[in-house]
């Protein structure tokens, strides 16, 4: 019997036989961006990408929802640590890259949209949040309406008149979000400098501090 996953208003469905271990990730529709970040990753064992670009899989001994994994809920996770955040941070920027490479990016990153594959693979798999890049930037038509798993950057917040061109940097500052929230478990969209203490002076402090700006314009997405 599948396990399988419909992901909330992100345009795949994920489905997993136990017994085969083949995690199978089907688009609504083609999304040949999508496909080549995933081509682009490590981690992901015997990856095949369909010619019609809808659908990828690729071996795995588990799959869950980073929501689950984060609450340790699931019998395959653990607390998430300092190192799980700082992978999701790594592979999830590979993927933003990339897209970036292809003339993509993410308006924005939902947690529901996160795929853990074999505890220690971070994947994104939301399509519908896919949107063209010209000039660095993304055109906003309607709103993205906020809730508690999605991340989303301040200016994107402040909008009070569509269309609007938004810079691709609100994408930088949604990952540092995505990754605050789930190595702090709090749903705070300010730095708390206390939380923070814990892990002063690594890469994580630095990169939340560089993405997690007000300003576009002072946002760095840089992890050393």
């Amino acid at each position: 019997m599948s396990e399988i996953y419909k992901l909330q208003q992100s345009g795949v469905s994920i489905i997993f036989p136990k017994k085969e271990r083949r995690c199978t990730i089907q688009f609504e529709e083609p999304c040949p961006a999508m496909c080549f970040c995933f081509s682009k990753m490590s981690g992901l064992v015997n990856l095949v990408i369909s010619k019609s670009f809808d659908r990828v899989s690729f071996l795995a001994h588990t799959i869950e929802p980073l929501e689950e994994f984060v609450r340790g809920s699931s019998k395959h996770s653990t607390d998430f640590t300092y190192h799980n955040g700082l992978t999701m941070t790594k592979s999830l920027g590979v993927q933003v890259f990339h897209l970036e490479e292809r003339g993509y990016t993410l308006s924005s990153l939902d947690a529901k949209n996160v795929l853990v594959v074999d505890s220690h693979h971070f994947v994104y798999t939301g399509a519908r949040d896919l949107v063209k890049l010209e000039n660095d930037a993304f055109m906003m038509f309607s709103p993205i309406r906020e809730n508690t798993s999605r991340c989303i950057a301040p200016e994107i917040l402040a909008a009070t008149s569509l269309p609007i061109p938004i810079h691709k940097n609100a994408t930088y500052y949604s990952l540092a979000l995505l990754t605050y929230r789930s190595l702090f478990q709090t749903m705070s969209s300010r730095l708390d400098m206390q939380m923070m203490f814990s892990i002063i002076d690594t890469s994580l402090y630095w990169f939340f501090i560089r993405c997690l700006q007000t300003k576009s314009e002072n946002r760095v997405c840089l992890l050393i």
